[in-house]
């Protein structure tokens, strides 16, 4: 059964995942628990090279820095350590010859004024992972060598540290992997949002911050998506259920449509994602959408001419399509026509029978697709 003393230095090992500055105290509790005088931990890429992450105890401070780079070129103890089984504390009088270390560089100017004599040692590696994690623990000759006792003592807190360090890489890569996806989102020249569901938004890039802030239309209440436009709101959540159900059955994604937001006309793509959250169970994968906002640029126009004689239409029949296309509704291209709602609506039928399709999503897509021109 553990001790209250060694349940107390597990779970700050695995708080150093969150805090990295702990292994000041986590050494501290080490050294005093193996009866030494200083410690240290280092991570680096090469066994001489300078660590990209160091802590130490029980040295003056910025003792290490007075030996630099030149300190693991000389560190006896520690090229010992990598000609011997990795993962597993070592004392230095083990694998290193005695003799040799007294009358070494490392011990004379690093070792001896520290009141550095005996220690012990572990390399940690793991086969996936370019990192080499050192740990030394040192004692001064007022005490004896490390035995096989203190050793094995040692030995048992390790695998807590070496599941900690790897636990910790792991979060590192995940957290760089969406940041760099983030920079990617970020930089790209349309509005796009990321929602975990079908409205819990978990990502939106700078330029929906700015649509957001020109229309009212939309808007973000408690990472919520608010929709005011009911055609909008139902289109995009049909759209937003048709790719949720693409993710877990492999239907085939949903169509893009236009929406006017504001003054401009948009094609709006939902398309399926996986949100993926770190948990201390493992990494989660949420079934969530990616929806663009793409904008019709100012200098693209539809040839209605050319709509007009590729489906025979009626000038006013185009003149409809026309408004479709930008996203009015039969009551608004009624209104700006000067018709009523009823003639609008067969106009659109008639539009859909002559271009032979089925809804005025469809219509407005063909619209689009045959006759964008700059």
């Amino acid at each position: 059964m553990l001790s209250e003393n060694h349940k107390g230095l597990i779970e700050k090992v695995y708080s150093s995942i969150n805090v990295a500055q702990n292994w000041q105290d986590i050494l501290n509790h080490i050294m005093l628990d193996l009866d030494s005088t200083c410690a240290f931990i280092a991570t680096r890429t090469k066994e001489n090279e300078q660590p990209h992450s160091f802590y130490d105890v029980g040295f003056e401070k910025n003792y290490f820095e007075r030996y630099q780079k030149h300190f693991f070129q000389v560190d006896l103890w520690t090229q010992a350590l990598f000609n011997n089984r990795l993962n597993c504390f070592h004392a230095n009088h083990k694998i290193s010859n005695e003799k040799q270390f007294m009358h070494s560089e490392i011990y004379v100017d690093f070792a001896r004024p520290a009141q550095i004599r005996f220690g012990i040692g572990a390399l940690l590696s793991d086969p996936n992972d370019e990192l080499i994690t050192e740990i030394g623990i040192m004692r001064s000759k007022d005490f004896d060598i490390y035995d096989t006792k203190l050793v094995n003592k040692a030995n048992a807190i390790l695998p807590h540290i070496q599941h900690s360090i790897a636990l910790l890489h792991t979060i590192e890569e995940k957290q760089q992997s969406i940041l760099n996806l983030e920079s990617i989102l970020y930089k790209t020249d349309h509005p796009i949002i990321i929602c975990k569901g079908m409205d819990d938004i978990i990502f939106y890039n700078e330029l929906f911050e700015t649509l957001l802030r020109q229309n009212t239309e939309l808007s973000i209440k408690h990472n919520k998506l608010t929709i005011l436009n009911s055609r909008f709101k139902q289109a995009l959540f049909l759209r937003i259920k048709q790719s949720l159900k693409s993710i877990e059955y492999q239907q085939v994604v949903s169509t893009p449509f236009f929406i006017r937001i504001g003054e401009d006309l948009y094609k709006v793509i939902v398309k399926p994602w996986l949100y993926r959250s770190i948990t201390s169970c493992g990494i989660i994968e949420h079934p969530s959408v990616m929806i663009s906002f793409k904008p019709s640029a100012s200098n693209h126009t539809l040839d209605m001419l050319a709509i007009q004689n590729h489906f025979d239409l009626t000038k006013a029949e185009s003149h409809v399509c026309e408004l479709l296309t930008q996203g009015y509704k039969p009551s608004k291209i009624a209104y700006i026509r000067g018709t009523n709602v009823a003639t609008a609506r067969q106009q659109i039928k008639t539009c859909m029978a002559k271009t032979c399709t089925s809804t005025q999503t469809q219509l407005v897509s063909l619209m689009l697709k045959l006759f964008l021109t700059v």
